[in-house]
């Protein structure tokens, strides 16, 4: 917001350099972006802070504050206006406000007789400077008023004024010019000025074109009023209107300022345009604001900001900050706060303005006195920290999501009933809480796939689902993650089902769970995941987490075609399964073998069967095997191809190739008899 300098200097006794002034407000009230010279003049653009608008975004508020640093008098400006005994205001329409929550005041002045003609040039000179084009005499006196104040007035030709003016809600479809010709078709969100005709002005925003003052104006109803600021802001914005008064308004203005402006603007009119004002004015202000008192306490003072100040001292502060002191007792006052300082609701806000006068350079450093160890995270904390290493290991890469879905996505996945709807979600498109992780994984693989051909993404995050009896949230930690190769062959694919299931047991594994299984899904289907392409993750007999194929329709509707692989974890079991101490054996004094067994087997024949026959033909002396290879022959759907590493190893003896060859035909005979395998 632009200043002229001269002009402040006007109210603040014993200003100093613009430079000076500059540095001052800087250091403790607003920062100054720039001082610029307009001959004899300086103009600063002061960024006020938003919770200070109500009272600097004016000439007279920016004196105040640079008096109030400097310690020196503040002369606002005198206020005289003469009125006309034989224009009584009651000859005037009463005006009348519909929602006094949106116009907490309206006040109304008249005059007659005026001459509207151009300003006088130390006024346009005034307003040039400050970037304001001038109009007439009498427009040009009420925004010279607003810069001065910062209380906007609006100015109607009384002639064109059809009955009392009211403060409305603006009628649906109503349609509103604008002073500069744009038409505007209203809503009940908007606040007008009307008369018995329809809208005249945007309330707190822009007048209307068919009130205008011009040069055969000779009446005149001058407004000042105050308005919610929220609304003011909407309208702004949804119309594109930002205007001065519009500014304004939208941050707050000092209600106790409208009869003030009112007469300072009627008698500056009167100086520069002649005419009568009226004797009184209408003033509708049926709640008003009090002061509001404030219980202030030195010792409290001292203690926040780490001073020793005085009795004296801090009652010089207020004094010079113009409040109403009372003193309680010792030490404590009661502080009544003026209304054109409506961000001070709190004695830590006193406490702020006190340290500001001090100066806060004064304050002195102290080194905290408090522990500089680190705290100790929690034991799952640890533990998840090393499951994400463990996934990191596997090539994975953590997401971050947030924690909201939405309600297509939750039919998607068939879990709508047992998810938990906000009132107030920070995204209406997405009001409900995750009760999967997996919408926002699949989210994220159709965004990676526009960069990278393969994705592995895991998540560690809470899912909230009802919860039964009296709490209704069921609040778990949950890990989960996704594999997908796009445009890959099918055998690669596939492949991403494996590649979970490895991930799974390695992470069984990295914590000593060692009886972990995977057991066929449940009768019960998951709508997220395909029918008979998923199976329960075990141990011993507790379901720790699900793996499989995320069904079709879900991938299509993250625009995907190619299989994405899906596994999730409950990580509060696992911790607990993985409580117990591992034991370690010692190493193996005896080497061992390995032979490779490729075979093909019918389609339906499950891992864990063609496992379960190795390891009861093979006996004791099978000490590993593992699947690492998969192969499923285009056109072929009745048999797949599959093949395994054995591991052969005695305790007591090293193993001859004979023992092993022997051995390793008699499970090659048992897959043959029990599986119809064909050993190629």
């Amino acid at each position: 917001m632009k200043f002229s300098y001269d002009w402040i200097r006007e109210y603040a006794e014993g200003a100093p350099t613009p430079a000076k002034a500059a540095e001052l407000l800087t250091t403790h009230a607003f920062e100054v972006k720039s001082v610029e010279q307009r001959g004899k003049d300086a103009v600063f653009d002061v960024d006020v802070l938003a919770n200070r608008a109500a009272d600097a975004l004016s000439h007279v508020g920016i004196a105040r504050e640079l008096a109030l640093l400097l310690a020196k008098s503040f002369t606002p400006p005198s206020v005289r206006v003469n009125e006309s005994r034989s224009f009584p205001i009651a000859d005037v329409p009463m005006p009348k406000i519909a929602d006094d929550g949106l116009c907490p005041r309206y006040s109304l002045r008249a005059m007659r007789g005026v001459r509207v003609a151009p300003s006088p040039a130390w006024l346009t000179q005034r307003l040039e400077t400050l970037g304001l084009r001038p109009i007439n005499n009498v427009v040009d006196a009420a925004n010279y008023v607003m810069l001065e104040l910062g209380q906007p007035l609006h100015a109607f030709d009384a002639a064109k004024v059809r009955g009392p003016i009211q403060v409305r809600r603006a009628k649906s479809g109503e349609r509103f010019m604008t002073l500069d010709n744009q038409t505007l078709e209203l809503d009940p969100d908007a606040l007008v000025i009307a008369d018995s005709s329809g809208a005249i002005g945007l309330a707190g925003i822009k007048g209307g074109l068919s009130t205008g003052v011009d040069e055969t104006t000779t009446g005149l109803l001058i407004e000042a009023a105050n308005f919610q600021p929220a609304n003011i802001r909407r309208s702004s914005v949804r119309f594109n209107l930002r205007t001065d008064a519009a500014v304004r308004f939208s941050r707050g203005v000092d209600p106790t300022l409208t009869t003030m402006a009112l007469d300072r603007v009627a008698g500056l009119i009167r100086e520069l345009a002649q005419g009568e004002v009226a004797w009184g004015s209408h003033d509708l202000y049926p709640n008003p604001r009090e002061p509001q008192p404030i219980h202030f306490r030195l010792e409290r003072i001292n203690s926040l900001l780490g001073t020793s100040l005085t009795e004296a001292q801090v009652f010089g502060f207020l004094e010079r900050l113009s409040f109403s002191v009372e003193r309680v007792k010792a030490g404590v006052w009661r502080v009544a706060v003026p209304t054109y300082r409506p961000d001070l609701v709190a004695e830590e806000d006193l406490i702020e303005e006190v340290g500001r006068l001090n100066g806060f350079e004064r304050i002195p450093v102290v080194a905290p006195a408090t522990s500089i160890m680190p705290t100790e995270s929690s034991e799952f904390r640890q533990w998840i920290g090393q499951v994400k290493q463990v996934m990191a290991g596997f090539g994975f890469t953590e997401a971050y999501n947030y924690a909201y879905v939405s309600a297509a996505e939750l039919d998607l996945l068939g879990m709508r009933a047992e998810a938990l709807e906000l009132m107030n979600p920070v995204n209406t498109e997405r009001p409900y809480l995750a009760p999967s992780l997996l919408a926002r994984l699949m989210q994220n693989v159709a965004d990676n796939f526009r960069f990278f051909p393969a994705v592995k993404l895991f998540e560690f995050a809470k899912t909230f689902r009802q919860g039964a009896g009296v709490w209704p949230l069921d609040e778990r930690w949950c890990l989960a993650g996704v594999v997908a190769y796009r445009h890959a062959p099918a055998r690669q694919r596939h492949d991403a089902v494996l590649e979970v299931k490895g991930l799974v047991e390695g992470v069984m594994e990295a914590f000593g769970v060692d009886d972990a299984w995977f057991d066929d899904a449940p009768a019960s289907s998951t709508a997220y995941l395909a029918a008979g392409r998923w199976v329960e993750v075990k141990v011993g007999e507790r379901v720790v987490g699900k793996i499989g194929e995320v069904a079709v329709e879900v991938a299509k509707h993250y625009g995907l075609a190619d299989l994405v692989a899906f596994f999730e974890l409950d990580p509060a079991l696992l911790e607990e399964l993985t409580e117990a101490e591992r034991e370690f054996e010692p190493l193996p004094k005896y080497p061992a073998l390995v032979r490779d067994i490729s075979m093909f087997v019918p389609a339906d024949t499950r891992i864990a069967d063609i496992e379960n026959v190795i390891s009861t033909a093979g006996g004791e002396l099978v000490e590993d095997m593992d699947l690492f290879d998969m192969y499923e022959p285009e056109g072929s759907e009745e048999r797949r191809s599959v093949a395994f590493h054995i591991v052969y190893r005695a305790k007591d003896r090293t193993l001859s190739e004979k023992e092993i060859d022997t051995l390793h035909k008699k499970i090659c005979k048992a897959l043959e008899t029990e599986l119809s395998a064909e050993i190629r």
